[in-house]
């Protein structure tokens, strides 16, 4: 499998946990449905960058390092999402 690959199916399990926690959340009546939908968000973050960084990239960097740039990014898009 190469590296495209890889990436879109990291992306894609990602994406289908996000709205997998999110929808057994609503459905089991947490609420307020925001703090569901971040907390979601937040599993699928760290489980994306764990994934991205183990499977699809296959990466030796310092955890720290990559982990922090992962995290600018995320806050980056979470931040565009919310306009």
């Amino acid at each position: 499998m190469d590296m495209f690959a890889r990436f879109l199916s990291v992306g894609g399990a990602a994406t289908l946990l996000q709205y997998v926690l999110l929808t057994a959340g609503a459905q089991a009546g947490l609420r307020p449905i925001w703090m569901v939908s971040g907390a979601a968000f937040l599993v699928s973050a760290v489980f994306n960058f764990l994934a991205t960084r183990s499977f699809t990239f296959r990466s030796n960097e310092p955890l720290a390092q990559s982990a922090s740039r992962f995290a600018a990014m995320v806050a980056v898009g979470l931040f565009l999402n919310s306009l």
